[in-house]
């Protein structure tokens, strides 16, 4: 990516966070995805659940490397269209800057 990439490059990383827990349940752990991606919290990657945890890292290895930081601008759960709060999946989108 390193090669391919400019100052005016933007790109795209997509996982969903969270699969399958109550509504509160995943909440909770798809904040420890906010916590890893926005504040490098570590321990945090851990306990964060995105299936895209690899491409997520890529991202996160790119954007250090250029010196951008990483802002959640929207978080939710399916619950939030269906309804159905029983068994949701977690999605977050983050916007990387100066």
């Amino acid at each position: 990516m390193e090669h391919f990439c400019n100052q005016e490059t933007l790109f795209v990383v997509s996982s969903d966070l969270s699969h399958y827990y109550d509504d509160d349940t995943a909440r909770r752990i798809d904040s420890h995805c906010h916590a890893w991606i926005e504040r490098g919290e570590e321990t945090s990657m851990n306990v964060c659940e995105a299936c895209g945890k690899r491409g997520i890292e890529g991202a996160l290895s790119y954007a250090r490397k250029r010196g951008l930081i990483a802002r959640l601008v929207a978080y939710g759960t399916s619950a939030d269209t269906s309804g159905d709060r029983g068994r949701v999946v977690g999605y977050g989108g983050y916007v990387f800057t100066r």
